[in-house]
């Protein structure tokens, strides 16, 4: 699970990659957002390009925020995270 301890707090700041776990997920899937954006929009599109949720979301002060693929079926997903400063894609299994 992702820490909200100073010491991972720390390490993840030095990161400006989106981190997230787990993968692959039964549904839930947090994710850590690098820098200072206080909003940003998350995208989940199936392999074969469709769209299957686009919304923005304020970032907590925890920098971890949290989607759930619950109510998609098995499979791969791309999730798409944007901002201002960032813009990072990446596949997640769901089981």
């Amino acid at each position: 699970t992702l820490s909200s301890s100073s010491a991972a707090s720390d390490v993840y700041k030095r990161q400006e990659e989106v981190l997230y776990h787990p993968n692959p997920t039964k549904g839930p899937l947090q994710l850590f957002i690098p820098g200072s954006e206080e909003k940003i929009s998350i995208r989940v599109t199936g392999l074969n390009g469709q769209i299957l949720m686009q919304k923005e979301v304020f970032v907590p002060q925890s920098r971890i925020a949290e989607i759930t693929l619950r109510d998609y079926p098995k499979g791969t997903y791309i999730i798409s995270v944007t901002a201002h400063d960032l813009s990072e894609n990446f596949k997640v299994i769901k089981q």
